[in-house]
């Protein structure tokens, strides 16, 4: 037998995630055979290196019947498309420890079956169904720009079972146009783009095409899994404090975080690189700026960009398009504070949940085998970052508690949430409410030109209520809430001091690493494989 050596730190994140299932010695195991590092084979060096670092024992087996039990299976089934196998580590991570057919049970039991092949006399009733199924949710223009994978997922999160051939064989029958539009637009290909694991890169960037109506978004995708992190609809996606307060959010509900993160050079992110850092610094006091961070270009942070793209054709084209004919036609006017009220107080809400549940079909679509990129992961995001293949590192690194609360307490300064100030804002929905509109059951697009203009006569009420309201000097006052500034973290390393002053070229000396593959048109020419179909 070898020497016996230290457990790196690299690996405590997916030691702790083996903990929750395994014993300390397959463990010992499992390091010997995987990344051949000696121990012992009774589990004492596994167990004092869990002691070292604060990790407990782990959590009690809860009870199979426990209703939170199968209200998490259903999620698992329906939301995430998980199968029994990938299921069994999830449900551990909440606490439950099941043997296979033990879950298989309690699955039967709820109700929840596993489509088999269908007789020939039921494909005429089936068809039938999937005409319904399809029409009701075009009602919505939610699935107008998807594709199969996209579709299948979107009707499995929504409690249908179909087969994925039958249901888009229906959705083309019943729109042709927008998928002969959609095919045209997956004819680019770009280059390779290589990530070792879940949570080795996080890619970070804003959205900027509803900006000039007064709605900015910023999001996160880990670059190996193409898993959305997180996606931000508001007011400020340009603020400091705005993209450290998501960023610390996003690292509360994980409970861990990236080995790097990349993202422009701008003065958006400069709270949230400097947190980044610190956090890595925990565990390494000389640690470099510029081996955490990544500063580069739009067009070469090619995960977040290539996502902008499915976006855009999978979801926020039509309102693009719908308030882009607004600004036309003279029926919003950016310069006129009413105006910009109005749009915000009905169609923020909306985004906010449609582009919620886009993300939640996304993280759980299937993202297909490319034969021309063979370093392209196949698999469905949720999965790919959650339970990575066998023998995939997880490259997440656990949080300091004391840097943590102090970045957490900074964050909570600054409600995300808020886009109107709040007797502005009731004062809409008041209105809205007048005129039967309700924002949690909210009427239905049944037509055509309800789905191309969505509730336009409601905006327009509200907007002509707004502009009375605002010349007869009523109270509350017309007014908008201010952009979040004043950050309160300094910079105290020279290199980010550098970097962010602009002493330093921006792309610095970890892009040679991404040259491969960013020599593509603008760095983000586009392919199938994305919408994994």
């Amino acid at each position: 037998m070898g020497r016996k050596a230290n457990i790196p730190i690299r690996l405590l994140a997916r030691i702790e995630e083996l903990y929750i299932t395994q014993t300390q010695q397959s463990i010992a195991q499992w390091l010997r055979e995987t990344h051949g590092i000696e121990n012992d084979r009774d589990g004492r060096t596994v167990r004092r290196f869990l002691r070292s670092h604060g990790i407990q024992k782990k959590p009690h087996i809860r009870l199979a019947n426990e209703p939170e039990l199968k209200e998490w299976i259903c999620i698992f089934f329906f939301e995430n498309l998980l199968t029994d196998a990938q299921m069994l580590p999830m449900l551990a991570q909440k606490g439950w420890t099941l043997k296979k057919r033990t879950l298989e049970r309690l699955r039967l039991e709820i109700g929840l079956r596993r489509r088999r092949g269908r007789r020939a006399v039921d494909i005429d009733e089936a068809i039938n169904a999937a005409r319904q199924m399809v029409r009701e949710e075009m009602k919505s223009g939610m699935i107008d720009g998807f594709g199969s994978g996209l579709l299948y997922t979107y009707f499995r999160n929504n409690g249908y079972s179909i087969s994925k051939t039958l249901l888009y064989q229906v959705y083309t029958e019943m729109n042709p146009e927008l998928v002969e539009a959609r095919r045209k637009n997956y004819q680019r290909h770009r280059g390779e783009y290589v990530v070792p694991g879940p949570n080795w890169l996080w890619s970070i960037d804003s959205y900027d095409k509803l900006k000039p109506y007064g709605i900015q978004i910023y999001a996160c995708i880990d670059a190996y899994s193409r898993y959305i992190i997180w996606i931000y609809v508001g007011i400020s996606n340009s603020s400091a404090v705005s993209t450290f307060g998501q960023f610390i959010n996003a690292l509360k509900a994980i409970r861990r975080g990236p080995a790097w993160i990349r993202s422009d050079k701008g003065g958006e992110t400069t709270l949230l690189a400097q947190a980044h850092y610190e956090l890595l610094q925990a565990h390494d006091p000389n640690l470099r700026f510029q081996d955490t961070y990544i500063f580069g270009t739009s067009v070469k942070n090619q995960r977040i960009e290539a996502w902008w793209m499915q976006f855009t054709k999978g979801h926020i084209f039509r309102w693009r398009k719908f308030f882009g004919f607004m600004a036309h036609t003279h029926q919003y006017d950016h310069d006129q504070i009413v105006d910009r009220i109005a749009l915000l107080a009905l169609y923020i809400p909306i985004l906010r949940e449609e582009i919620a549940s886009f993300v939640q079909v996304w993280n759980n679509h299937y993202i297909r085998r490319q034969k021309n990129r063979p370093n392209m992961v196949p698999g469905r995001p949720f999965v790919l970052y959650n339970i990575p293949p066998t023998g995939t590192q997880n490259y997440a690194v656990n949080l300091d508690p004391e840097r943590m609360a102090t970045f957490s307490a900074l964050a909570e300064e600054y409600n995300l949430d808020e886009f109107l100030p709040r007797d502005v804002y009731n004062l809409c929905t008041q209105h809205l409410q007048s005129e039967g509109y309700f924002l949690v059951e909210r009427p239905p697009l049944n037509t055509l030109e309800d789905r191309s203009n969505p509730y336009i006569r409601h905006y327009l009420s509200l907007r002509a209520m707004l502009r009375q309201h605002y010349e007869s000097g009523q109270e509350p006052q017309l007014r908008e809430l201010e952009t979040p500034t004043g950050a309160r973290i300094w910079f105290q390393d020279p290199d980010l001091l550098r970097y962010v002053a602009g002493d330093l070229a921006v792309d610095i000396e970890m892009d040679n690493i991404f040259e491969q593959y960013d020599n593509g048109e603008n760095g983000e020419s586009e392919s199938n494989d994305s919408d994994g179909e």
